[in-house]
């Protein structure tokens, strides 16, 4: 699976709360989400686990550039988090542990999300899925019009997603 994605740092939530309603985004849910990143050589590999909801571990593959840039990514969901936790936890170092209080809005195919992480501060994210009603060319027209809508300059986007950022910050395990 692929998608288009674009980080950026965004202080002020509340407007962003506002200016996704503004264009019909659909407010679909608030959660606490733990995402453990495991030590790996190729690509990332990364634990979800949110309260009462089934753990995704996720593999992928993304370059660390600034501006949207395609991602390639596999899920695994379970409910059995805990298990696969120690599992993983046998043979592979944890590099470190992100948690985060994420809101999602849906927008045509695009995932909007309004991140606060800890010890980093509030962000917004979108990912758009690349398939065949939406393909590559109209995700790029979609993100573009995000950053237009959401006023996102260059100095607020992020080469790299937040477990590289807690590494910069001095905050890893691996």
């Amino acid at each position: 699976m692929q998608n288009l994605e674009l980080k950026a740092i965004y202080p002020d939530l509340a407007q962003a709360h506002r200016l996704a309603l503004s264009i019909g985004a659909v407010f679909t849910w608030t959660k606490t989400q733990r995402d453990t990143y495991w030590c790996t050589e190729n690509g990332r590999l990364k634990l979800r686990q949110q309260d009462n909801e089934a753990a995704q571990l996720i593999a992928y593959q993304r370059p660390n550039e600034r501006g949207a840039r395609i991602s390639h990514y596999l899920i695994y969901s379970t409910d059995q988090a805990e298990q696969l936790f120690a599992v993983l936890q046998q043979v592979i170092p944890i590099e470190v542990s992100v948690t985060k209080e994420r809101t999602l809005y849906l927008w045509k195919n695009v995932r909007i999300h309004l991140d606060e992480v800890e010890h980093l501060g509030s962000f917004i994210e979108f990912e758009a899925q690349i398939n065949n009603v939406y393909p590559e060319t109209i995700c790029h027209e979609f993100i573009n019009f995000l950053i237009d809508h959401f006023q996102i300059s260059s100095n607020q986007l992020s080469a790299v997603g937040y477990a590289e950022m807690l590494k910069n910050k001095g905050i890893r395990w691996c």
